[in-house]
């Protein structure tokens, strides 16, 4: 279990940083933003997907299981 802490919160500082990434350059380059607020924002984001890293890849996971589950439902179905 700690394992998986630990690889959901580096997937999610990943995430975050590539969505941090993106918040910073599509919106430091536009006029009348307040780049202080901007960064903060870029910020949060970045450690809010550290911090619920793991339980988005434990939803991640849980939806992959259930819809091969459910596709594999539907398939003996088809007689």
């Amino acid at each position: 279990m700690g394992d998986f802490i630990w690889i959901g919160t580096a997937i999610g500082t990943a995430i975050g940083l590539l969505n941090m990434l993106f918040i910073l350059s599509s919106r430091l380059g536009q006029t009348g933003l307040n780049q202080a607020k901007t960064v903060w924002q870029g910020l949060w984001v970045w450690a809010l997907w550290t911090v619920f890293g793991a339980y988005v890849l434990a939803l991640w996971l849980l939806g992959v299981v259930l819809l091969s589950f459910s596709r594999f439902l539907r398939r003996g179905t088809e007689v």
